[in-house]
């Protein structure tokens, strides 16, 4: 795992169209701790996500992750970035189990015979436990509920074995077990020297998972401390009562 930044961004504008996601916003997190996008719908998180991921061209300003372009950390495969996004279509009807979703998290590590090994085998085993999903590894994806399919999308990401993980509303819509497998992951991840980058509106959560939290307010990082400051009910209270850009 990486000890050096696993994302800095400096000065990113990002536009769709006419409207401005993100003007000048700037963020660096390093490798071993977890970092909460917090912010109104619109004020620029999944934005910042995805350029993390390099899904969106910016108009000014750099995104680094891992010390290389988001295209290139993809390449990587295992060892680059690993996403959870916030929701993923899948069709109950289609024929697919838990552990064959998770195994496409192994996809960039294969060779050129593109068929798992032992080691990816073992990866996938890990990943499932993890979650709590080791029962349940043969069910159909479409068969689970909303908080057992999002530990699924994370045992994916974890079968990766990235050095940065992006996550957008993980706690959305999942039931209190689920958000404290999950929160419990992620903090070990991060314990085990990856970064970790999440967006949620699970402000309560945020103090106890993460080591320090990003306010971004219509496009821009106005605040990066530890949650203690940047959760404090006066800042909240002006954040929130602001509009916010798409």
């Amino acid at each position: 795992m990486t000890t050096s930044p696993g994302l800095a961004v400096v000065d990113l504008t990002v536009r769709y169209g006419d409207v401005v996601a993100l003007a000048g916003a700037s963020l660096t997190v390093d490798g071993g701790r977890v970092c909460a996008l917090i912010g109104v719908n619109g004020s620029g998180k999944s934005t910042l996500l995805k350029a993390a991921l390099g899904l969106v061209r910016p108009d000014g300003g750099s995104v680094a992750v891992l010390g290389a372009t988001p295209t290139a950390a993809r390449r990587r495969g295992g060892g680059g970035i690993a996403s959870v996004p916030q929701a993923e279509l899948i069709d109950a009807a289609f024929p697919i189990d838990v552990r064959t979703v998770v195994e496409q998290g192994r996809y960039g590590r294969l060779g050129p015979t593109r068929r798992l090994r032992a080691v990816d085998h073992d990866a996938v085993a890990r990943a499932l436990e993890r979650v709590g999903l080791t029962d349940l590894a043969r069910r159909p994806i479409g068969a689970l509920s909303g908080g057992q399919r999002k530990r699924a999308l994370v045992a994916r990401a974890l079968a990766q074995e990235a050095d940065l993980l992006l996550l957008d509303e993980p706690f959305a819509g999942v039931d209190l077990p689920s958000q404290a497998t999950i929160g419990a992951v992620l903090r070990e991840v991060a314990d085990a020297g990856a970064c970790v980058l999440l967006a949620t509106h699970d402000l309560a959560g945020v103090p106890a998972l993460a080591d320090e939290a990003a306010l971004v307010v219509r496009g821009r990082v106005v605040a990066h401390d530890v949650p203690d400051v940047v959760l404090r009910p006066e800042t909240l209270a002006r954040t929130f009562g602001l509009g916010a850009a798409s």
